[in-house]
């Protein structure tokens, strides 16, 4: 599949013709420096009672390099990649926001109970 100029490398996994085939199915993405074979282990675990997707992000595993990266691409990647891999499901794969996850001070850990974030 491509999105943009990159191609982005896909699996796809389904359950056993006994297992529920009408539960959600899950994609999988890897966080940056790895590849979607990462999740191996999980795709064994998970397939036994729903389908799986992987997705090898650009510039990652099998997939294609591009010039310039973003997390906004890569929203763009994983959004186009669960609907390519469950078109069934087309509309009704969201991804979750990407947020900066707050930084505290170490000296601010545990917080109390009249402290207020930063």
């Amino acid at each position: 599949m491509h999105v943009g100029e990159a191609g982005v490398h896909l699996e796809r996994f389904l359950p056993a013709p006994e297992a529920a085939r009408d539960r959600r199915p899950v994609v999988l993405v890897h966080g940056g420096s790895a590849n979607a074979s990462w999740w191996a282990p999980m795709v064994a675990a998970l397939m036994t009672e729903r389908p799986v997707g992987t997705v090898d992000l650009s510039g990652h595993g099998r997939s294609d390099w591009r010039s310039s990266y973003s997390f906004d691409t890569w929203v763009e990647e994983v959004t186009a990649a669960a609907e390519y891999l469950f078109p069934e499901r087309r509309g009704a794969c969201r991804p979750l926001p990407w947020r900066r996850p707050r930084v505290r001070r170490r000296w601010d850990w545990p917080p109390s109970s009249d402290s207020h974030p930063p």
